[in-house]
């Protein structure tokens, strides 16, 4: 943007430049028909002197200084939306790609937490079995609890089978401290499990805390992207404007009507959206413009309108 508006510093001098050269011209021209007269060169001494008319160079070096401030003012207006539209361009491709790494992290958090989902099923339906197991070895426990009560009753009562009956309730005695083994390790395991729940759900807990986060940071970045890219899109937009109506020629200023140098002139209206009255015509010509607001709307494509506040930064609201 800085290279444009210096281009365009330099070509406003040239233009300055060349229509001074013309005003020596028109000097240089008064000057050879003074010093024609003086030497009395040709039989024109009666005659007028020929040449341009009194005070027409300045009005030329007027006209071309407006035509110039106007291209320069142009063309100022055209750089520096195309500057704002690259600029915004390149914050909307960053903000995109921030989105693109924000979505794959939510894509790790996604695989991580349902893994982690799918353990705690399995371990639930490790839980479960275990219990069942248990559930079965109380009940083995029981039986041969109940089993070897009788069986001690039966020594009791039958002394004549002392042997037998002795030999029965060591059988037993022997299975039901191998089903009291049996319960005490399916107790250990119960507890391990129940350990490895707890773990789990700590875990799951902490994993779904962080996934939230991501979320809503991923969600923030989406719609950040989209702002940009909306405010790139409005940027083009008014750039392409600002270009078509750069390309269209200039209208050369209409000379004012006064009566005695002291009537009231026409002059050219005013335009842009905050412009005021432009001053044209002839002597004493007051011009007629237009009062901008201190906002503007821009022509968007399709024919949506933003409205922009050079004040107030707030993202662009499109409608039909």
């Amino acid at each position: 943007m800085l290279f444009l508006i210096f281009i365009i510093s330099l070509s406003v001098p040239n233009a300055f430049l060349q229509e001074y050269e013309e005003l020596e011209l028109y000097n240089n021209f008064d000057e050879y028909g003074a010093v024609a007269d003086a030497s009395g060169g040709g039989g024109n001494k009666g005659q007028g002197k020929l040449g341009f008319s009194a005070g027409s160079g300045l009005r030329s070096i007027a006209e071309g200084s407006f035509n110039s401030a106007n291209d320069a003012v142009n063309n100022q207006d055209a750089a520096g939306h195309q500057a704002a539209f690259v600029a915004k361009n390149t914050l909307a491709q960053a903000a995109a790609g921030a989105s693109a790494t924000a979505q794959a992290a939510l894509a790790g958090k996604q695989i991580l937490l349902q893994g982690l989902e799918q353990q705690l099923r399995d371990a639930q339906t490790a839980l479960m079995g275990e219990k069942q197991q248990l559930m079965q070895a109380q009940r083995s426990a029981d039986a041969t609890m109940r089993a070897a009560q009788e069986a001690r009753a039966h020594v009791n009562v039958l002394t004549n089978t002392l042997n037998a009956a002795q030999a029965a309730a060591d059988h037993v005695t022997q299975a039901a401290s191998e089903a009291a083994g049996e319960l005490a390790a399916q107790q250990s395991m119960v507890g391990a499990a129940k350990q490895r729940l707890d773990q789990l759900q700590k875990q799951l807990a902490n994993v779904r805390i962080d996934f939230e986060a991501t979320r809503t940071a991923a969600q923030k970045a989406q719609a950040a992207a989209q702002a940009a890219a909306a405010n790139a899109a409005a940027a083009a937009a008014a750039a392409a404007a600002d270009l078509s109506k750069n390309a269209a020629p200039a209208p050369v200023p209409a000379a004012g009507k006064g009566s005695n140098g002291g009537g009231a002139g026409k002059g050219g209206a005013g335009s842009g959206a905050g412009g005021g009255g432009a001053k044209a015509g002839g002597q004493g010509g007051k011009g007629a413009g237009g009062a901008g607001a201190g906002g503007k709307y821009v022509q968007g494509i399709e024919g949506n309108v933003a409205y922009v506040d050079d004040n107030f930064y707030h993202p662009f609201h499109y409608s039909k």
